[in-house]
């Protein structure tokens, strides 16, 4: 594996005590197994927290020297995405003028998610073969996902990708909008199905994100009633629907240089979902 290529991995992390050892400690063992040392740099983000997350971080990185543990140490409100995006920005920016590490590839991991042994390696190999994919990801193993759609937890971006895409990961779903704007510029989604990760916790869907990302892509209206009514049946609360509504009008007058693209490849993958939910149910 070999060559130009350098690692860098993120595990953003804010109030994580009870899962960052579990989570960090996947990703080490991922590296010092496939003898990656060389080639990786995992920085651990702890965004202010207020429990033991930095502590736990330190004593589980300690050992190895390609680790690096840094805070944010202001302590801000949960703030979903915009919280994420700011740990990303802050890692990346620690790698590369502290750490001077010339990354090619960044994977993110979060706090609650445990990665397979060779789930790093399998990954590569894929970028190693697969040049026209600028966007890889790995399955759970205890969570149905769209075969269409690869989680921000697992996710390795080419560099190129990042640098062409992130400024628009400040806004809500940074994971569907990075790729969105991959798929815009060329680049394809590719979800490697023996690379595998488990999560700790099952993963709740925020019905303002989900609004605000649909009406910001252009979903149709009828799809957007179909989506809010999946939010009902999973949250069983009223108050999902203006949280939804009122981010999706949102997103609808949110102004980005690349909305309409971005408009255009939602409503691709939309009609490619349809042909997935389908089949799936035939």
């Amino acid at each position: 594996m070999r060559g130009t290529e350098k690692i860098l991995i993120i595990i953003p992390a804010k109030n994580e005590e009870e899962n960052i050892q579990y989570s960090a400690l996947s990703v080490i063992h991922s590296v010092v197994k496939a003898n990656l040392e060389s080639i990786v740099k995992l920085v651990i983000v702890d965004d202010g927290s207020t429990d033991d997350t930095y502590k736990k971080a330190l004593t589980v990185s300690k050992p190895f020297n390609f680790t690096k543990v840094i805070r944010n140490p202001v302590r801000n409100p949960y703030d979903s995405s915009f919280g994420l995006a700011r740990a990303i920005k802050l890692a990346i920016s620690f790698a590369e003028n502290k750490l001077h590490w010339p990354w090619t590839f960044l994977l993110q991991v979060d706090a609650d998610t445990i990665i397979e042994e060779k789930y790093i390696t399998k990954i590569m190999k894929a970028a190693k073969k697969h040049h026209d994919i600028g966007i890889f990801g790995g399955i759970t193993v205890n969570e149905k996902a769209s075969e269409l759609h690869i989680r921000n937890t697992g996710w390795m971006l080419r560099r190129e990708v990042w640098e062409t895409c992130n400024k628009y990961s400040i806004l809500p779903s940074p994971d569907t909008m990075i790729q969105l704007c991959a798929i815009a510029n060329g680049w394809k989604i590719g979800i490697i199905k023996n690379a595998k990760m488990y999560l700790t916790r099952k993963t709740v869907h925020n019905p303002g994100k989900i609004g605000f990302t649909d009406g910001l892509t252009g979903v149709p209206l009828n799809h957007s009633i179909i989506r809010l009514a999946n939010q009902l049946l999973h949250r069983k609360g009223l108050s999902t629907i203006p949280q939804y509504y009122l981010n999706y009008l949102r997103g609808r007058l949110y102004n980005i240089d690349i909305k309409k693209e971005l408009s255009r490849q939602r409503r691709v993958l939309l009609q490619y979902r349809y042909k997935e939910v389908i089949s799936k149910a035939l």
